[in-house]
């Protein structure tokens, strides 16, 4: 896939966000299905709020706010691309990003959508960047602003998924 399909592969994944905050009740939306798991408000606002954090990171990746270094993906990193996917089971967020997860409103969730997609529409050049140009992720080592994208790309599908998850046991699907 070349950066133009992932990022609307993006959208429209963001979209389909969008489009099932319309069958969650509010009460539903931020329950825990149990007590060692997240909410699906805690989930949106963890993929969204990291997804931005992502999108940042293209943007310095593009406009030189990131350190020149030849250093790359680490093995967890190369894995990761190489499948195009995260390996299937449960996965805990790095510490720093589970401490900023929140158990937002249905309303907020919608507006971090929003934010999401308008983000995705404003990226341009990402073919073109300087592939020296890289920032650090927590768990993948450092990446370019393509593999920023796609990540983000990733993560949004890995975090569906969990949401399926949790719509099984909540019966709605």
């Amino acid at each position: 896939m070349n950066t133009a399909e992932i990022i609307a592969s993006l959208r429209e994944t963001l979209e389909e966000y969008q489009h099932r905050l319309d069958h969650y009740s509010d009460q539903v939306f931020t329950t825990k299905p149990t007590p060692d798991s997240w909410s699906m408000a805690e989930v949106y606002s963890h993929v969204l709020g990291a997804n931005l954090r992502g999108l940042k990171a293209v943007e310095y990746c593009l406009t030189g706010k990131a350190q020149p270094t030849s250093v790359g993906l680490n093995e967890i990193g190369q894995k990761l691309f190489e499948y195009g996917s995260f390996p299937p089971g449960k996965y805990d967020a790095p510490e720093a990003l589970k401490a900023v997860v929140q158990n937002i409103h249905k309303d907020e969730a919608k507006a971090l959508v929003a934010k999401n997609i308008e983000r995705i529409l404003e990226i341009k050049g990402v073919d073109e960047a300087n592939p020296d140009f890289r920032i650090e992720h927590p768990r993948l080592g450092f990446l370019t602003a393509p593999q920023w994208v796609k990540f983000v790309l990733i993560h949004s599908l890995h975090h569906l998924e969990q949401l399926n998850r949790i719509e099984r046991g909540f019966s709605m699907c």
